[in-house]
């Protein structure tokens, strides 16, 4: 391997690093409000509240996040798009940094918060909730796999090749996980039903389009010049 084949293959781990410390660090930022402005109003609902606008913040990037990946794999969208497909890749990676940010950030504040009923356990372990927990671990289940979607699509090429794709049409189920967590872990759903409806049922309906799509418009072999996430990202 050449010099310049072996800085190519450390660029994507060393990107990986970079976006998961600005993640943690954001996510300690919004935590670190969180309990400030509670501290301040001394209303111990105030970090709960700030720590529900991150998760619902959140779930609105993965929908958006989620839409732009179905019209990246969907071919009849590609031979339409406005955008050159590297464009729209980097889009979406960009969704997904945010995703990564508001997630964490919602994991912390919640797993600090005592009246949450959370806890670190019930944050990174299914079941150990007191708070609902089948519907936390559905979280917990969805951000873990959505965290290794990400790690596998950034390291991608050199690294995984082209296996990164296999992992990444896990996301449906990952999208899947998401709606329920939101519709069930939260207290006001009821007032926040149309929302998920409307969400959910624009995320089937592009689904459906793109697993419809009619065999003629499959796209082509990948050849060994083409991008991958990785190389997106470095470039």
């Amino acid at each position: 391997m050449t010099r310049r084949h072996r800085g190519r293959s450390t660029v994507a781990p060393r990107r990986l690093g970079q976006i998961g410390a600005a993640a943690v660090a954001g996510g300690g930022t919004v935590a670190l409000v969180a309990w400030t402005v509670g501290l301040l109003s001394g209303r111990g609902t105030t970090p709960w509240l700030l720590g529900r606008a991150a998760g619902l913040t959140a779930y609105l990037v993965m929908v958006a996040l989620a839409l732009l990946g179905l019209g990246l794999a969907d071919p009849r969208r590609a031979r339409r798009a406005r955008l050159d497909r590297v464009t729209r890749i980097r889009l979406h990676l960009g969704l997904a940094v945010f995703l990564l940010l508001f997630t964490v950030g919602h994991v912390v504040v919640l797993a600090l918060d005592g009246h949450a009923g959370v806890g670190w356990a019930g944050a990174v372990l299914p079941l150990a909730s007191d708070y609902r927990p089948v519907p936390v671990t559905l979280g917990v289940l969805a951000a873990e796999a959505a965290a290794v979607a990400a790690g596998t699509a950034l390291l991608a090429g050199r690294v995984l090749g082209r296996h990164w794709a296999i992992v990444h049409r896990a996301s449906v189920m990952i999208m899947a996980s998401t709606w329920l967590h939101a519709v069930l872990a939260g207290s006001d759903t009821g007032r926040l039903r149309w929302l998920y409806l409307a969400t959910g049922l624009v995320v089937v309906v592009r689904a459906g389009l793109r697993y419809v799509a009619p065999a003629s418009g499959a796209p082509r072999r990948a050849r060994p010049g083409d991008a991958t996430p990785a190389r997106w990202v470095a470039s």
